[in-house]
């Protein structure tokens, strides 16, 4: 497999690969002293029964220096934080354990293509356990059950989950019910944020068919067509500025992603590291609902602590943080304006939550938020359970260049920035994280390697796709949320809650 970069003009880039799109591939064919390597002041000598000690050791360093300080606030609502893990599981999916470093392809077990394939499968035919078996048009959605008792509420839509009962123990109560998720990618209910926003996709497909009487086939289309616009307006646009973004739509050429023999891939840079921003824009805790916030007086969910490394740990506290596994606790629906900022479309005549309540992202910088040193996963070392830990050897394992080295070949070398550490060159990631803090492009997050990476890749994967949203040649979908439709559309038309008081006729019992 090769890849050829050649600059067309200042503005534009040409990409040309052969490689078959189930497969990862590297999107520059660099030279083998282009990869990151520790610094020769970090490297120790080698040893034949640990050969990878040097990268363990450097990711350790670089993932220490990432938690090193607070995080701020960014601009961006903190919706756009989920979205963009839910893009980036309906894109790639590399199920390996150990990654080792190699130029061989690697199959990915997701789609290269916006298609919805993490919440679709392989479709009813080959997918039937996720969908009815009186109609199979539709997918099956779950239930929390509702509550009763003293704090009453109606069941509440989730996602569907298998029966199995043999993680329960004398502890568990509605708020740790430990069930796996039946849906095509489990990282889908890591949290349950996440998770109810692969449910809102699953309710809009729903009522797309219920609204129309349509086929399968045709729902799916509008879902997939609005989502490819959802994806472009509050997700790309954002995070690499309308100039970047409105070039690529003029252009007579399109995404230089064109010059893909028949459909594109995921590269390796953009999966490993451009498109991992996203993990500096998550936050400690999240408050899903005004009911939430007051009943517990004023203290947001957070994610897993370090120290509840055990389901059993984990299941204690249940009540106070935000892991998926799980049924819905009772009133965790989202009230989804603590998220993202209401349209008119959306909310109808409905009065929104003050401004006030609206949840930022994080800004996109080399910080991390506390959580992510601890996943929630089993780990020999406590350092293995840290989620740049894990990126960074990753990246490191397969081979990836070294962010100066992607710079120079995007903007020149001579506004390539200057390395963290004078003894080691910046590992792609970490240059993207320091890029988008220390240049962002004009009305972006990220800085202009990134941003016009990420772009030009997600573009390419769009056009190469057989709905491609974007182009107004396509077909106009049986159902249609408007010509420039945004998140908060499609939850609202899905029918979850936007408001307070959406969430509370959804929830409350005589609401």
């Amino acid at each position: 497999m090769t890849l050829h970069w050649t600059p067309i003009s200042p503005s534009r880039l040409l990409f040309r690969s052969s490689i078959r799109d189930d497969r990862f591939g590297f999107l520059f064919d660099f030279p083998t002293h282009a990869r990151w390597r520790p610094g020769a002041a970090y490297r120790s000598r080698p040893n034949p029964n640990d050969p990878d000690a040097d990268l363990r050791n450097a990711a350790a360093r670089w993932n220490a220096r990432l938690f090193s300080g607070p995080k701020s606030e960014g601009t961006l609502p903190a919706a756009a934080t989920f979205l963009g893990q839910f893009v980036a599981h309906d894109l790639s999916f590399d199920a390996r354990k150990v990654l080792r470093a190699s130029r061989d392809p690697v199959q990915n077990h997701r789609t290269p293509r916006f298609d919805l394939d993490s919440v679709y499968g392989a479709g009813p035919i080959a997918s039937p356990q996720y969908y009815q078996a009186a109609d199979r048009r539709l997918f099956v959605i779950g239930s929390n059950g509702g509550a009763k008792g003293s704090l009453p509420s109606r069941p509440e839509p989730d996602l569907l989950r298998s029966p199995d009962a043999s993680a329960d123990w004398e502890f568990t109560n509605a708020s740790c019910r430990r069930r796996t998720a039946i849906i095509p990618d489990p990282r889908n209910d890591d949290n349950a944020i996440v998770s109810q926003l692969h449910l809102a996709f699953q309710l809009f497909h729903n009522r797309v068919v219920r609204e129309t009487r349509c086929s399968f086939e045709a729902a799916q289309y509008a879902v997939r067509h609005a989502y490819h616009r959802i994806v472009w307006r509050d997700l790309i646009v954002p995070a690499c500025g309308p100039d970047l973004t409105n070039e690529l739509l003029r252009g007579d050429e399109g995404s230089a992603f064109r010059h893909f023999r028949r459909r594109g891939f995921v590269p390796y840079e953009f999966a490993l590291a451009l498109f991992r921003f996203g993990h500096s824009m998550v936050g400690e805790a999240y408050h899903l609902s005004d009911d939430l916030e007051a009943r517990r007086r004023g203290a947001p969910i957070r994610f897993t602590r370090e120290d509840l490394a055990g389901n059993r740990d984990r299941d204690r506290m249940g009540h106070a943080h935000l892991d998926g596994g799980r049924v819905l606790p009772p009133r965790w629906t989202i009230q989804w304006d603590r998220f993202l900022q209401p349209s008119s479309r959306a909310n109808g005549s409905r009065v929104p939550n003050d401004a006030v309540g609206l949840q930022k992202a994080r800004a996109i910088d080399p910080r991390i938020s506390p959580p992510l040193a601890g996943l929630p996963i089993e780990a020999e070392a406590r350092v293995e359970r840290s989620l740049p830990h894990r990126t960074l050897l990753r990246g490191a394992a397969i081979g990836l260049p070294t962010g100066a080295w992607v710079a120079a070949r995007v903007v020149g070398a001579r506004n390539v920035l200057p390395p963290l550490d004078p003894e080691e060159p910046d590992p792609l990631w970490v240059y993207v994280l320091r890029e988008a803090a220390e240049r962002p492009v004009p009305g972006g997050q990220l800085g202009p390697v990134a941003a016009r990476l990420v772009a030009e890749v997600c573009f390419g994967l769009l056009s190469n796709d057989p709905v491609n949203g974007l182009a107004s040649a396509s077909p106009e979908p049986v159902l249609s949320l408007g010509p420039a439709p945004g998140l908060a559309d499609l939850i609202g038309f899905a029918g979850l809650p936007i408001s307070r008081d959406d969430w509370a006729r959804a929830v409350e019992v005589g609401g």
